[in-house]
C-alpha cells in the first residue's frame, strides 16, 4: 500500500512540476518583454522621423496629412513609452499587470504606424 501512495504521490508531483515548467517556458519575462517593446519602440520613433522627412519633402494637402499622422503617431509613441516606463519600475511579481496595457498601447501604435505607412506609399506609387 505504501508503494501504491508513494507512486501516486510521485506521480501528482511530477505532473504538476512538468505542468509548472511548461508555464514557465511559455511565458515570456519581464526583461524579454520589455526588450521586445524597447525595440519596437525604437522601430516606432525611426517610422515618425521618417513620416516627418516625406511630409517635408511634400507640399500642399499631403504634407499636411502625414504632418497630422505624425504628430498623431507621436501621441501614440508617448502613451507606449510612459505605460512601458511604469513596467520597467514594477516588480518582478506585479510587472504583468502593466503588461496588457504596454501591448495594448505596442498595438494602436502599431496600427496607426502600418495605416499610415500604407497611406503614403499609396500616394508615392
Amino acid at each position: 500500500m505504501k508503494i501504491v501512495t508513494l507512486l501516486i504521490l510521485s506521480f501528482f508531483f511530477l505532473t504538476a512540476r512538468a505542468e509548472q515548467t511548461v508555464k514557465e517556458s511559455m511565458q515570456e519575462t519581464k526583461e524579454e518583454f520589455q526588450a521586445k517593446m524597447e525595440a519596437n519602440l525604437h522601430q516606432v520613433k525611426k517610422n515618425i522621423a521618417s513620416l516627418r522627412e516625406k511630409a517635408s519633402q511634400s507640399a500642399g494637402e499631403a504634407q499636411m496629412k502625414m504632418s497630422k499622422q505624425a504628430d498623431e503617431l507621436d501621441k501614440q509613441r508617448k502613451v507606449l513609452e510612459t505605460k512601458l516606463s511604469k513596467l520597467k519600475g514594477s516588480s518582478q511579481r506585479a510587472w504583468t499587470k502593466f503588461k496588457d496595457g504596454v501591448q495594448k498601447a505596442w498595438n494602436e501604435v502599431s496600427t496607426a504606424s502600418s495605416s499610415a505607412a500604407s497611406e503614403f506609399n499609396e500616394k508615392t506609387q
